[in-house]
């Protein structure tokens, strides 16, 4: 998964979207859990003082 491109990775996020969806999550749950583990992935421990920062703003 380290070698994808943004092609690539677009694809794996819209059938991991559709997967969630499809095992009946809620899709604001699902969007952001997908938002923070590939956000998690690209920046690293990051993204979590980006989500505090926004929830405080």
């Amino acid at each position: 998964m380290l070698g994808m491109g943004n092609p690539e990775l677009g694809v794996v996020m819209l059938v991991l979207f559709i997967f969630f969806i499809m095992l009946g999550f809620p899709i604001a749950f699902t969007l952001m859990a997908l938002g923070v583990g590939f956000g998690y992935w690209a920046m690293g421990d990051t993204v979590f003082n980006l989500v505090v920062q926004r929830t405080y703003s």
